[in-house]
């Protein structure tokens, strides 16, 4: 829901994709990958070229796509882990293949 709300009102940031893939990681009950997810997040946040590179991919409009991770949750609360990998997966093959414009001015 929080992640519907931010894509309706245009949201640049990623607070609620944070939560989403920090609840995972809290989820697994073990501190040390919770910590690593938690520290990934930050240096992501931190880093000038990651945040220009979500302005670019914002300006596209491009973002978090509600049911795969949706579906990842459905998953997880079925105890299928094999699913969620799989979808998961997916989402992140997504992602990776997004054509955005490159901070130095050509298309990836």
């Amino acid at each position: 829901a929080d992640m519907e709300d931010e894509n309706r009102r245009q949201v640049w940031g990623e607070t609620a994709d944070r939560r989403f893939h920090l609840a995972i990681a809290e989820a697994t009950r073990n501190s040390a990958m919770a910590a690593v997810v938690e520290q990934l997040w930050e240096m992501r946040e931190s880093s000038p070229l990651s945040q220009r590179l979500l302005r670019m991919v914002r300006m596209k409009g491009v973002q978090p796509v509600i049911d795969e991770h949706r579906a990842i949750v459905a998953a997880l609360r079925q105890r299928d882990p094999k699913a969620a990998r799989a979808i998961a997966r997916l989402l992140y093959a997504t992602v990776r293949d997004l054509p955005i414009v490159s901070p130095h001015g050509h298309t990836d």
